[in-house]
């Protein structure tokens, strides 16, 4: 599981992310992330999202972009030398 916040979560993060999983009932693996040090986790990709992407990374970088966007998550992703704003 990932969990973006500017940075990633390190094991410091752990508690808050399975604090989040059980009380919202979300299945592993998935990918959470949050805006701000100040601001809650948010659901980006959720288990069957991640699955659908079979191993494609393309097909994984625009469900993260999008998932990310549909939260209100801030996110830039470069794919093959392209910026892709999210």
């Amino acid at each position: 599981m990932l969990c973006w916040n500017g940075g990633w979560l390190t094991k410091a993060g752990e508690g808050q992310i399975l604090e989040f999983v059980k009380a919202n009932g979300v299945r592993w693996p998935c990918v959470l992330g949050r805006e701000g040090e100040g601001e809650g986790l948010r659901l980006v990709v959720d288990a069957e999202g991640l699955r659908e992407c079979r191993g494609d990374h393309e097909r994984f970088l625009e469900r993260l972009v999008a998932g990310a966007r549909g939260v209100g998550i801030s996110l830039d992703v470069e794919r093959r030398g392209e910026g892709v704003a999210g």
